[in-house]
């Protein structure tokens, strides 16, 4: 049986922050990571908000019972949980439904969008005079 490994994503929070730092070294003892939300603010008290990601062979469904069965004893609980969309997947998906010419029409295309003030979408320079081939003068 061949196994599909797909990276995950969760939102964790940790009610003690002085437990966060054995979470870490447990989330790591399976191949996770942690990174802190330094935006993210409980105003009714120290809670630490943070990401754990990380390979998975498990289904979607199962990620937060395992994430949780490793933070709880931390004072950690899972918030929410997904897979992390593979880039190469996505455009194999594109190609596949519109064909490979629309993924390279869209990459060869695309013009970011200017938010400059002084960007003047008529450049005169590029308008010609009208000729005067017509014999009016």
């Amino acid at each position: 049986m061949i196994t599909s490994w797909k990276r995950f994503e969760a939102e964790v929070l940790f009610l003690n922050p002085d437990d966060v730092p054995r979470a870490v070294e447990a989330l790591a003892a399976h191949d996770l990571e942690f990174k802190i939300n330094p935006d993210a603010i409980d105003e009714c008290g120290p809670t630490v908000f943070g990401t754990v990601t990380g390979p998975t062979e498990l289904s979607e469904d199962d990620i937060a019972h395992w994430v949780c069965k490793i933070i709880e004893q931390f004072s950690g609980d899972v918030i929410e949980w997904s897979y992390i969309p593979n880039p190469r997947t996505q455009e194999a998906q594109f190609i596949q439904a519109y064909g490979p010419e629309a993924l390279r029409d869209t990459i060869l295309f695309e013009k970011p969008i200017s938010n400059k003030l002084d960007d003047n979408p008529f450049d005169e320079t590029a308008i010609e005079p009208p000729s005067n081939e017509g014999g009016a003068a």
